[in-house]
């Protein structure tokens, strides 16, 4: 991993992605339920707060992890949605030229609680 690391060739790949990005940033983070087991398959969402028009999405993979690359600067929000979870959203994001990283750290989401099942009697 060291010799990768110092490669020329991946130096330069970095250097070209940087470039590439432009004033544009990626939001990366990981859900998880209260164990801080991943959730896998979820959705993330993010929405413009101005108006809570839709502008990306990202499906969690194996490890919970996602990334959401080519955002413009900005406020946004995010929305988790998980099946039998409730749904979240996080608090507004702020996306600034200057920063192209932003990391949302582990986002829990709970478990629904059930709804109670009614049981009527069989009419005779």
């Amino acid at each position: 991993m060291k010799r990768l690391l110092h490669s020329p060739i991946y130096l330069a790949f970095l250097l070209m992605l940087s470039f590439s990005l432009g004033g544009q940033s990626v939001i990366q983070g990981q859900l998880t339920n209260k164990l801080h087991q991943p959730l896998t398959q979820a959705s993330v969402v993010l929405f413009q707060v101005q108006d809570s028009s839709f502008v990306s999405f990202a499906v969690t993979r194996r490890d919970g992890s996602f990334s959401i690359p080519k955002i413009k600067p900005g406020l946004y929000y995010l929305q988790f949605t998980a099946s039998g979870y409730t749904s979240s959203k996080s608090d507004p994001i702020r996306i600034n030229p200057e920063r192209t990283l932003v990391p949302m750290g582990v986002k829990i989401l709970y478990r629904k609680k059930p709804k109670p099942v009614a049981v009527k009697p069989a009419r005779a």
